[in-house]
């Protein structure tokens, strides 16, 4: 049995975007306007993608940009509805506690929730 070139590529193209959609579910863009701090670890003002590994509700959450990479533990929540935007909550020292992920039920949560204030995107 032959295989053409087309059937190669078609089944190529394929498993690829069937690939990039299961990766693609785990991330958004945050962008920061006032320094916060993730795991001990100061983000400057900038935009940061933000991805996360999940087994059960604990997820493993990276924060990104251009060489800045910050990695933290996080309990995954689902919300009842879904996000408008990705938006944060912190403490007023500015430490992240919550990440809300735009478009999703998802919720990222970072240690315990006292003194919170809400930034969005």
């Amino acid at each position: 049995m032959k295989i053409s070139t087309r059937s190669v590529l078609i089944s190529l193209f394929i498993i690829a975007a069937l690939a990039s959609a299961f990766a693609g579910g785990n991330n958004t863009t945050l962008t920061v306007n006032t320094p916060l701090q993730v795991n001990g670890t100061k983000l400057d003002s900038g935009t940061y993608k933000v991805t996360w590994t999940t087994v059960g509700d604990k997820a493993e959450v990276l924060f990104k940009n251009g060489k800045t990479e910050v990695k933290a533990s996080a309990k995954l929540e689902d919300a009842k509805t879904t996000y408008p935007n990705t938006a944060i909550m912190r403490t007023n020292e500015g430490v992240v506690k919550q990440l809300w992920v735009g478009g999703k039920t998802t919720t990222l949560v970072f240690g315990e929730t006292e003194n919170l204030n809400h930034e969005g995107e």
